[in-house]
């Protein structure tokens, strides 16, 4: 056979490898070490490593785990650089430590420290936009941290990693595989700390078991969509929270001084996949989905929050106070109702936070 005729049956090779070729899911699983968070971050840790190998076959499966005793902003950001992905691939980040918000500057960010052991931060959004840079089919940032500056501490026991599966679990196959776009997911919402199981199960975080527990119930669901499994990881989270911490947790805040926190509420940032396009979508319901009445002396209070509302998903909650809308004063249920009705798409809305007293600012999307 000649090298010329050779050069078809080349290229019909080359093409059915490249057809062949799966999609991975690329992992950095980062769990600062230096939080003093103990066994409840080993757990965290190990639960996420075995999740992801359970579900995902190992030649589909790139899991970076970070050194515990050396992740700093530099070297979070430069193992998510190093990765190598290709366009049809997933990147999943997932963070677990100390986090803080700072609304005038650049919002939620995370605590960490740098090589010398001094206080370094890395703003959520900075991550998400190195992770953004590599083009990938799906982002998605997990965080189990604090949206203030102080969190709980408590007890865990470890999990163990098992086999890897022949075949990708239909779970995961339609959650990171066939979605696209960005998944951005917090502990908790501005405000709020994120609190670790102290019950006797010992199972870690408050946050990162319940997402570990859905992802194992879940596991054989090939219709489950991202709005519907959050939806029910903000009710477990919430439930966990509960069962450590029945009578809230009273959290002292340096010059502030202190409150109750008598729930753990799931953050998401922006819109999720499939949102647009199913029952859950942003472009359906209410514009706002939070009725309020009216309060002695000016404002209106919230009295009821719609499930997977623009409110809801902004952390609005039952008991705030709405005192002004786009910075014009309410007064009655009257000038709430005018006001949302003549907002912009992007709103901003001044309340008074009923776990604190604290007045704060809340940016956020209406409905059209």
């Amino acid at each position: 056979m000649s090298r010329l005729s050779m050069i078809p049956l080349i290229w019909l090779l080359l093409v059915s490898l490249t057809a062949a070729a799966e999609p991975t899911i690329h992992v950095v699983i980062a769990a600062d070490g230096r939080a003093g968070f103990g066994q409840n971050l080993v757990a965290d840790r190990e639960n996420m490593e075995r999740v992801f190998r359970q579900h995902v076959p190992k030649s589909q499966l790139d899991i970076v785990l970070m050194d515990v005793k050396a992740i700093t902003p530099d070297s979070l950001l430069a193992a998510v650089a190093k990765l190598e992905i290709e366009k049809e691939d997933t990147l999943v980040v997932y963070y677990s430590g100390h986090g803080a918000n700072d609304d005038r500057n650049g919002g939620h960010y995370f605590q960490l420290k740098d090589d010398d052991g001094k206080t370094a931060e890395l703003q959520r959004r900075t991550l998400l936009a190195k992770m953004k840079e590599k083009q990938a089919r799906l982002c998605v940032l997990l965080t189990d941290c604090c949206n203030l500056l102080d969190r709980s501490s408590g007890n865990s026991k470890n999990a163990t990693t098992t086999s890897s599966p022949k075949k990708m679990s239909p779970l995961f196959e339609g959650l990171f595989l066939k979605a696209e776009g960005v998944v951005d997911i917090t502990s908790s919402k501005l405000g709020e700390a994120s609190f670790l199981d102290t019950t006797t199960k010992k199972r870690g975080s408050c946050f990162t078991y319940p997402l570990v527990e859905l992802f194992e119930k879940y596991r054989d669901d090939d219709k489950m969509s991202w709005p519907k499994f959050v939806d029910e990881l903000r009710t477990n989270v919430k439930k966990a929270f509960s069962e450590s911490w029945p009578d809230g947790y009273k959290i002292e805040q340096s010059g502030s001084g202190s409150f109750v926190q008598k729930t753990q509420t799931v953050e998401v940032y922006g819109k999720l996949p499939g949102e647009e396009s199913s029952g859950d979508s942003l472009l359906q319901g209410p514009r706002f989905g939070v009725r309020a009445v009216n309060r002695q002396g000016g404002g209106v209070r919230i009295t009821e929050v719609v499930s997977r509302s623009p409110g809801q998903r902004a952390g609005f909650e039952v008991g705030d106070v709405i005192v002004e809308i786009n910075g014009q004063k309410v007064a009655d249920e009257k000038d709430y109702s005018d006001l949302i009705d003549k907002s912009p798409k992007n709103c901003e809305i001044k309340l008074i936070n009923v776990n604190d007293g604290k007045t704060i600012l809340v940016k956020f999307e209406l409905r059209d």
